[in-house]
């Protein structure tokens, strides 16, 4: 396999794994706290903020790649959007 398959892999994978790794830190954080909100951000927002802010050049980096194929890499990069938002959402919706 060559580099820029192996890329193509990782940029299609590795932003959909962390938006669920995402989604998994604020419904245990929503579990642990039970919506009551802390003086201080718990470990689950700081690793949150890391893997949300990490995903965007991924994605980018996909998007560059893939760009000769873009029409078969829409359902791939609307996954990806999706899981994102669903993250970015639910964490307003339990914290808030």
């Amino acid at each position: 396999m060559n580099d820029q398959t192996n890329a193509q892999r990782m940029g299609r994978l590795l932003p959909i794994l962390m938006s669920m790794i995402c989604l998994g830190l604020v419904i245990e954080g929503f579990l642990e706290f039970r919506g009551v909100a802390q003086k201080d951000e718990a470990w689950q927002a700081h690793i949150f903020q890391l893997l949300m802010t990490l995903q965007l050049p991924i994605i980018l980096m996909y998007g560059i790649i893939s760009r000769r194929r873009f029409r078969q890499s829409l359902p791939v990069i609307f996954l990806q959007t999706g899981l994102w938002l669903a993250a970015v959402i639910l964490a307003k919706i339990l914290v808030d």
